[in-house]
């Protein structure tokens, strides 16, 4: 169980780190306009999201209760 935990926590860390280098390239697109840090993180952890979900084979569907957070965490574990 430890080893699967371990997975589990290391690959949440290279997703964080996918999704600030993401998120720092597009703060750097828009010429390092401040005010827009969260929108960023969220713009890339779509993006991340989106890819894993691609290769994990297909989008699922999801009802109107379930939070872009949620679709987020799910699509990182």
């Amino acid at each position: 169980m430890t080893e699967h935990r371990d997975a589990g926590t290391l690959a949440r860390q290279i997703a964080e780190e996918h999704i600030a280098r993401r998120a720092y390239e597009i703060y750097e697109s828009r010429g390092r306009a401040d005010g827009h840090a969260d929108d960023d993180w969220f713009r890339a952890a779509s993006e991340y999201a989106a890819r894993r979900l691609r290769r994990l084979g297909g989008v699922r569907r999801y009802g109107p209760s379930s939070s872009f957070a949620d679709r987020v965490r799910e699509a990182l574990e």
